[in-house]
């Protein structure tokens, strides 16, 4: 999964022939997991542009390699993390098909550009969250926390109970800004998009991811990477979530004498002094993908983990590269389509929105993410070989 997923990304048909591999590994292996995580990413690979079906094979691989560790140290953990990881992806993946990086409106075909008036610097847009992806976003909240505190009360824990409040609390929490009236030539959906706040990365789902570590913690020891998994998912929610993340991951390191953490703590403040979310999240993500991956190198040496950190390396770049070329900015804009309709004229609107170059659009952004989804791939198909070699699997 990891493999495909990742080189799925360097082909425009690759989601599709990755789709076909994946089928006839399954069809080798009999393996009913495989089947239905190669079936999520065929239907992710039909309905979604990349890197949608990508995100889904990784969050597959997760759940999968998930799964095993819950055989050997069960827990209510891994409940919490697929709850958490299949609902962020559908919204993610509803999101990313709703909100493409140039708006557009297919049936009157409208794409426009937004020039900063005070600086007439020409824009444009990004995506946000709209008031009625909020509105879903709560009722999803609320029945999965209802799901959920129902399973807390059978099972009699606090744990579950905890995540579940804190969730539905964050999912009202992220409530967007309302839009205000104007631009006529615009659909309401393209309008509330257009006025929405900056805050794409905020997913009120990140909780969840947040208390499955926290109980996997509490079921079976402090691990390195537990702070990390927690600190860095709920700093998306807050604006000085890095400010006051960094203290606590810090003060765990004195206290654990934990060398790794203090490396990915000091690495994880760098990142929100230099980058904005979700840069610093993917940081403290990463350092968690390297921390458990030592532990897994102590017993299963090769070089695939050499491989794994390059490859994690060059994804953090080119993730923060791609966070850099588009910023948030505020003010007067004015918005003009491309192609003008009968009824156009220009809508000034003070707002916020997502700047982006016009050399955007010249190349495929994703492009700077192949260097890592190659080295990446490697690391993966090297462990499997190193596996096989030893006769551990």
């Amino acid at each position: 999964m990891v493999s495909v997923g990742l080189l799925s990304t360097l082909w425009e048909y690759g989601p599709l022939v990755g789709a076909g591999v994946l089928a006839v590994v399954t069809g080798w292996t009999r393996s009913v997991r495989l089947g239905a995580a190669t079936a999520a990413f065929l239907v992710a690979a039909l309905v979604g542009d990349q890197p949608f079906p990508a995100v889904v094979a990784l969050a597959g691989a997760l759940l999968l390699a998930a799964h095993d560790v819950h055989a050997r140290r069960p827990g209510e953990w891994f409940g919490l993390l697929a709850i958490g990881v299949g609902v962020l992806v559908a919204f993610l993946g509803a999101e990313w098909q709703a909100f493409p990086l140039v708006l557009e409106d297919s049936s009157a075909d409208i794409t426009f550009y937004a020039v900063h008036v005070e600086r007439s610097a020409s824009t444009v847009f990004a995506g946000g969250t709209s008031m009625s992806d909020w509105a879903l976003s709560v009722v999803v909240a609320l029945v999965v926390a209802v799901g959920l505190a129902l399973w807390a009360w059978r099972a009699r824990s606090l744990m579950v109970l905890a995540t579940a409040s804190g969730y539905l609390a964050a999912a009202w929490y992220v409530q967007p800004e309302v839009s205000a009236p104007g631009m006529q030539f615009l659909s309401q959906r393209q309008f509330e998009a257009a006025l929405a706040t900056a805050d794409a990365a905020v997913r009120p789902e990140v909780v969840l991811l947040a208390g499955a570590a926290v109980a996997f913690a509490v079921a079976h020891g402090r691990r390195d990477w537990v702070p990390l998994a927690v600190v860095g998912p709920l700093s998306t929610l807050w604006e000085y979530g890095v400010a006051v993340g960094t203290p606590v991951l810090l003060v765990l390191a004195w206290r654990w004498r934990s060398t790794r953490l203090a490396g990915a703590a000091a690495a994880f403040a760098v990142a929100g002094l230099v980058g904005t979310q979700p840069v610093p999240a993917l940081v403290a993500l990463a350092g968690v993908v390297v921390i458990a991956a030592h532990d897994l190198h102590a017993r299963r040496p090769g070089v695939w983990f050499p491989l794994l950190v390059v490859g994690t390396g060059l994804f953090l770049v080119a993730a923060n590269w791609f966070a850099a070329a588009g910023t948030e900015t505020s003010g007067w804009f004015a918005y003009m389509p491309l192609t003008p309709t009968p009824d156009f004229h220009m809508g000034w609107v003070d707002g916020r929105v997502r700047e982006l170059p016009p050399w955007w659009f010249s190349v495929d952004p994703l492009v700077v993410f192949y260097p890592s989804a190659l080295v990446l791939a490697g690391a993966a198909v090297a462990l499997v070989l190193r596996d096989r070699r030893t006769r551990t699997l």
